[in-house]
């Protein structure tokens, strides 16, 4: 029985970061740039209500996603980087809706494939009153890129069915 004891104690620590990598490595590293700062990615809060002034893209949002699958990470994100920080108007259904501290809605868009738009705290009455599968529109900023989640920030609610 000690030996057991000795065993476990000696590799627990290895098997929380082993879990750790698995639950949150695929996506860590894509959301850290290239000269940007680890907290600062990582940490990033709404700044406005609206994203009037953000400039508008008209890009196939798959096809973002499916350069970390035809190319090396290094070299997706140089791709990706001209559509960071720019918008994006979205009609979507929701999945989910959480508050994680800002209210937040998963989408998904078939398989693994997945959207997180993340809305400001004045967005949450509107945005509780939704239901699973409800279709809405939104614009929302384009905040990082992987092959299976786009993660947008400062969404704007612009319409429901």
């Amino acid at each position: 029985m000690d030996s057991i004891r000795r065993h476990a104690e000696r590799w627990w620590p290895a098997a929380i970061f082993i879990a750790f990598v698995y639950v949150v490595g695929p996506n860590l590293y894509n959301r850290i740039q290239v000269g940007s700062s680890v907290a600062t990615k990582l940490t990033h809060t709404p700044t406005s209500p609206t994203k009037t002034d953000c400039e508008l893209v008209d890009v196939n949002l798959d096809d973002l996603m499916d350069l970390y699958n035809k190319n090396m990470s290094m070299q997706a994100d140089k791709l990706v980087d001209p559509y960071i920080g720019k918008c994006k108007n979205l009609t979507v259904q929701v999945r989910d809706i959480w508050i994680d501290p800002f209210p937040t809605i998963i989408v998904s868009v078939g398989g693994l494939k997945n959207y997180n738009m993340r809305f400001g705290e004045q967005w949450k009455e509107k945005i509780s009153v939704l239901s699973r599968n409800q279709e809405i529109s939104a614009r929302c900023q384009i905040r990082d890129v992987s092959s299976f989640l786009i993660h947008f920030q400062d969404c704007e609610l612009l319409g429901q069915k």
